[in-house]
């Protein structure tokens, strides 16, 4: 047992003792000790929540840092991406620049052949009126022949009239001399005008080869146009034909089923199929069938393209940017609901240049609740595109613009939390998913 205690308190004017017992000793040693225990152990929690906290914070600067340089890694490949894709085009332009100078040949060369055309009728018309002449000339041959005959018949009954008989055979050998001289010439015109037919027939049969292998590479090079325009088109949901059609008529107020013809690309003409039709001239309907169906296939591609440029298959941000935040239900960054994102958000500096992503008229350029400062562009086919919350807008109202012009700046006014562009697609005035198309684009761009 511990001994009783007394402590006393003395002051100016009186002297106090407080008495302790031995329980209330105990009692002050057990918390003492408590409370020196409570301390060491508040410190120790202390100290491994902070190794804690500088452990996670450790953690999350790791994790950032390997998020970054993902970011840049993907970054680099989205540019490598552009450039390839820039190239592409390029070669796309370079391809059809070359089309278009065969497709310049390939006429020049039609008119020439049918310039050799011309020239073989021309010939067999001379050879065919050298033809009569000589049979014209054998007929006054034989005549004269017949003649002589008759007179040397009557020379014994008309010896009186030797002078007359004379003068006569003389005439008689001058025509006949004259009728052998054009029989001569005649055959030395038919075998002339027969090899001259035999060259032009040669020429027209390697004018026909020549023609043949420039067809085959301005088929090739228009079936890989269409293909991978054919492909674009059909991912994004369209049907080929019925589109071609509905350009086709907008441009020519002409329309109809619009098939791409598939054509042979291989071997040269075949001598069998190349025949003289009641004219002379020379026909060959493969080829000029081949040919019919280029033109037309060169309309179809033409068309798609312009078709192409009408609907959004371009992306509005050509710099380095990230992809924040996809079309459909989300976590509103806000009011922290679910709610509906009607775009495709595009994050990356303040002031990037934004881009129209196809042909099409400035409906509205300006300020809108929630979308801040905004620009909305009508296209084709029931199309329009929004693109919100721009620091700057570089058109108005009214304005015609193409593919890849600039229209605004990246910004982050409206109902926004951070610099970035909202885009959106609409069709009939619907909200789509914009990636439908970016994604399609990938067979092109």
């Amino acid at each position: 047992m511990l001994p009783e205690l007394r402590v006393f308190i003395q002051t100016d004017t009186e002297t106090k003792y407080v008495h302790l017992g031995a329980w209330q000793q105990a009692g002050l040693w057990v918390g003492g000790v408590a409370l020196v225990s409570w301390t060491f152990i508040a410190t120790a929690m202390v100290l491994i929540n902070n190794l804690e906290a500088d452990t996670q914070v450790a953690q999350a600067e790791a994790l950032a840092n390997a998020y970054e340089l993902r970011l840049d890694e993907l970054g680099d490949e989205r540019d490598s991406r552009a450039l390839e894709a820039s190239n592409a085009l390029n070669r796309f332009y370079m391809a059809l620049g070359k089309i278009s100078d065969q497709q310049s040949e390939l006429l020049k060369a039609v008119e020439k052949q049918q310039e050799l055309e011309t020239a073989l009728t021309l010939m067999r018309d001379n050879l065919q009126a050298a033809l009569t002449a000589r049979d014209e000339a054998t007929k006054q041959n034989d005549t004269l022949i017949a003649q002589l005959q008759m007179v040397s018949g009557d020379l014994s009954s008309r010896a009186g009239a030797e002078d007359d008989l004379a003068d006569t055979l003389q005439a008689i050998s001058i025509a006949l001399e004259e009728a052998v001289r054009v029989r001569d010439e005649t055959r030395l015109e038919k075998v002339a005008l027969q090899d001259q037919i035999t060259d032009l027939e040669r020429r027209l049969m390697l004018s026909d080869e020549r023609q043949v292998r420039m067809l085959s590479k301005l088929e090739m090079a228009i079936q890989n146009e269409f293909e991978p325009l054919s492909a674009m088109f059909e991912e994004a949901g369209f049907e080929v034909e019925k589109l071609v059609s509905q350009v086709s008529s907008s441009y020519s107020g002409t329309g109809g089923p619009v098939t791409l013809a598939r054509l042979s690309t291989k071997g040269t003409p075949d001598p069998a199929a190349m025949h003289l039709n009641e004219n002379g001239t020379v026909e060959r309907p493969d080829t000029l069938r081949r040919f019919e169906n280029l033109m037309e296939d060169l309309g179809t591609v033409s068309m798609m393209q312009l078709a192409a440029n009408k609907v959004p298959f371009t992306m509005p941000v050509k710099t380095r940017h990230r992809f924040t935040s996809g079309y459909g239900y989300r976590r509103d960054p806000i009011t922290g609901g679910s709610r509906l994102h009607k775009g495709q958000d595009f994050a990356a500096g303040h002031g990037t240049d934004i881009f129209a992503t196809a042909d099409g008229e400035v409906i509205y350029a300006g300020w809108q609740s929630g979308y801040g400062k905004i620009v909305k562009i009508r296209h084709g086919f029931g199309f329009e595109t929004f693109y919100a919350h721009l620091s700057n807008i570089r058109v108005k109202k009214g304005q015609t613009v193409s593919r890849g012009d600039h229209i605004g700046d990246m910004g982050s006014t409206g109902r926004s939390t951070g610099t970035h562009l909202h885009y959106e697609v609409h069709v009939a005035g619907k909200a789509v998913d914009p990636n439908t198309y970016l994604k399609a684009a990938r067979h092109v761009h």
